[in-house]
């Protein structure tokens, strides 16, 4: 009789985690496209300042 309960709790658990991550996935919606323009600008922004701090230190 404990065993049964035990299984049917896993499946309980099992199901809810499955809608969980099925939920999470439609939640996480930004397009290919704007995630690598996004990465782009701060790659850019990045590498603009350590040019900066480049020209920066060796002025000085």
């Amino acid at each position: 009789m404990m065993e049964e309960n035990k299984e049917r709790e896993l499946d309980e658990i099992k199901l809810r985690l499955e809608k969980l991550e099925q939920e999470h996935g439609k939640r996480q919606g930004l397009p290919g496209g704007l995630k690598f323009a996004i990465g782009f600008v701060v790659v850019l922004l990045l590498m603009l300042m350590s040019i900066g701090v480049v020209q920066f230190v060796s002025a000085a």
